[in-house]
């Protein structure tokens, strides 16, 4: 009905969001959305790699958490501003295309916020306990 109109796909992380899309469009088969998902993994790996030789200090150790925690901030969906709320088909796995039951984007926007805060919480404890820890 819609085939003429791009519709924005929710990728993530295997395992995070399903749906019946490929890069060339609407398919028969749900599977896992992971667009980008390699080029995250490089921007991840190489803040790592960057302050390689400063990770045994107190200010090498806190310069990668802020960097991660930076790039957690620009890189992972906190469930706000849905840009793909056109698309409305998403699935918990591959196999839930069985029953018929999919994933509306708000249970995902819920989803998103919930870990997207998490991952903030963690990033703090983390912080907390490397202060702690009086390292040199």
């Amino acid at each position: 009905e819609d085939a003429e109109r791009d519709y924005k796909v929710l990728q993530g992380h295997v395992g995070a969001v399903y749906a019946p899309v490929s890069a060339d469009g609407y398919v028969d088969k749900v599977q896992a959305q992971t667009v980008g998902q390699g080029r995250w993994h490089d921007g991840l790996r190489d803040i790592f790699t960057r302050n390689a030789g400063a990770a045994t200090s107190l200010t090498g150790i806190t310069n990668i958490m802020d960097d991660v925690a930076n790039f957690a901030d620009e890189t992972l969906w906190n469930g706000d501003d849905h840009s793909g709320r056109g698309f409305g088909e998403y699935y918990a796995s591959s196999q839930a295309v069985a029953d018929g039951r999919t994933i509306d984007p708000g249970t995902l926007e819920t989803r998103a916020s919930s870990t997207s805060g998490e991952i903030e919480r963690t990033i703090a404890r983390t912080r907390r306990a490397v202060l702690e820890a009086r390292l040199p």
